[in-house]
């Protein structure tokens, strides 16, 4: 799959961003007391089931794994997801200072890691569109021209 301004690999990344705060929000909400039921402490630490998880770990890693901005990304998303599930156990175990404490702290960072990394993507994705359209327009134009 060919190199777009908003997808690499068949991710969409403004999608996965607005899906990575979405469930930022519910597990705000869940630290505090208010856990949607269909979180899954146990689901939640496995950082491979989510749409991101899927394809950082399949074709993100073919196609842009030997970069160190993806190992980044693929790191905190990683963290992300264990402490999400450690929220999502301490609010249900009644222990919501705790929750909120981590979900404040630790979960906070870990979700501006993964959003600064999949902004940064999606900016070098779009540099790298760009420049291979300036490229495919100067071969375009006459000899003369160039």
């Amino acid at each position: 799959m060919p190199f777009t301004p908003t997808s690499v690999g068949g991710l969409d990344l403004p999608s996965s961003i607005d899906s990575h705060q979405r469930l930022l929000e519910r597990l705000r909400a869940c630290s505090v007391g208010q856990c949607d039921p269909r979180l899954n402490a146990e689901a939640l630490c496995f950082d491979s089931r989510c749409t991101l998880g899927q394809w950082l770990y399949g074709p993100g890693r073919t196609r842009l794994g030997q970069y160190r901005g993806f190992t980044d990304l693929l790191e905190q998303h990683r963290m992300f997801h264990i402490t999400a599930s450690n929220v999502v156990a301490l609010s249900r175990a009644g222990q919501h200072a705790r929750a909120q404490q981590m979900a404040q702290k630790q979960l906070e960072a870990f979700s501006n890691g993964v959003l600064k990394r999949l902004t940064a993507m999606q900016a070098w994705i779009e540099r790298r569109a760009q420049r291979r359209q300036a490229a495919a327009d100067q071969t375009r134009l006459p000899v003369s021209k160039r």
